[in-house]
């Protein structure tokens, strides 16, 4: 008996520590058991305060559509309203459009590559009175006038004279100028009307563009005549300038010559406040006092010579009444007072010279 006891404590000893272990085991499944209840009871807690919020959002909106009648069934949750879906279109570009704007970036690059290249222009310049046809009529010691202004064309080509400045030019005379002189242009020609015909300009065409023209009235021998004037561009090389040609009274007419001179130097300074060179041509039936004025008044100097340089300063002897003259941007050389002239075409010497110039963008503004 007190063997079956003996043995009997230990089994009962055993049996106590696992219920004891069952017991500690329940008590913590108990716990686990507990806090997983706790998390679902949050997560409905959580649930249910969505619901409540969204509940309420549907109540502020206006009851309207699908989302009244789900709030009017007491539904928990307000389906999202449907986002609107763009679909971007691809870009089509205008092929016309795309080479208008190629072409007009070149004709940009190209403009900025001709202004960045000099501008000059060397040529040969002179200046005739071809002695008008009236002072031939009947018995006299020249031909005809319209026979004359051939003879005078023809020293012009054969001198190599690329502009020229003619004065008295009668309206018989202009046709011969143009037949001889063929490959040069000529203006006025007669755009300026009744006496505008007296004093022309003629270029190589093919040498000189016309830019530009115009022309101011003075008095010439008692009558009021157009001034005329020109703008030419060299072609090849850019060079642009101003050519006036001009006849200022002779004899005792002081006076008038005073005023003729005071307009030219005008419209000298007038064009030449564009930043390009002018040149005037003409007979001007002064030794000196035109020199004098032009050079000194609006800063010219002539193809002969001197300069307005601290008073006038006078080209060397011999001195003709006409004139080449220059703003003192342009440079001349060889200047020649040709005689030919005067053996079958004229009483004038035909005056010659070569000018160069230079308005590129490192003399813009004064044509150096």
């Amino acid at each position: 008996m007190s063997k079956h006891a003996a043995e009997g404590r230990p089994r009962r000893e055993r049996i106590g520590a696992l219920a004891a272990t069952i017991g500690v085991v329940g008590i913590f499944g108990l716990v686990i058991a507990t806090l997983a209840g706790l998390r679902a009871a949050d997560v409905g807690d959580a649930d249910t305060a969505a619901g409540d919020a969204a509940n309420v959002a549907a109540h502020a909106r206006p009851a309207t559509g699908e989302g009244a009648s789900s709030t009017s069934r007491g539904s928990a949750r307000t389906a999202p309203e449907p986002q609107e879906i763009v679909t971007a279109q691809p870009l089509k570009l205008d092929p016309v459009v795309i080479k208008r704007e190629r072409i007009e970036r070149k004709a940009k690059v190209q403009a900025r590559r001709e202004a960045a290249l000099p501008k000059t222009s060397a040529f040969r310049i002179g200046t005739l009175n071809i002695l008008g046809s009236q002072h031939t009529k009947g018995n006299g010691g020249y031909g005809p006038g319209p026979m004359r202004a051939g003879i005078s064309a023809g020293l012009i080509r054969s001198r190599g004279i690329d502009v020229v400045g003619f004065q008295e030019v009668q309206d018989d005379q202009i046709a011969p100028l143009q037949n001889q002189l063929g490959d040069y242009d000529m203006w006025p020609v007669q755009a300026l009307g009744n006496n505008g015909q007296r004093l022309q300009v003629m270029w190589r065409e093919s040498k000189f563009e016309l830019v530009d023209t115009g022309s101011v009235s003075y008095v010439f021998a008692s009558q009021r005549i157009p001034l005329p004037w020109v703008r030419l561009r060299d072609r090849e090389h850019g060079g642009e300038f101003y050519v006036i040609t001009a006849h200022n009274s002779a004899g005792g007419l002081e006076g008038e010559r005073d005023a003729a001179t005071t307009v030219e130097v005008a419209l000298i300074k007038q064009l030449h406040a564009t930043g390009l060179p002018v040149f005037i041509t003409g007979d001007m039936n002064e030794h000196e006092e035109f020199f004098c004025r032009a050079a000194t008044e609006a800063g010219m100097v002539a193809a002969n010579g001197g300069s307005g340089a601290g008073g006038c300063q006078l080209p060397p002897s011999p001195r003709r009444v006409d004139w080449i003259m220059g703003t003192t941007d342009i440079g001349f050389s060889g200047y020649v007072q040709d005689g030919a002239s005067r053996a079958a075409a004229s009483d004038h010497y035909l005056l010659y010279a070569d000018a160069g110039l230079d308005n590129g963008p490192d003399n813009e503004g004064t044509g150096r």
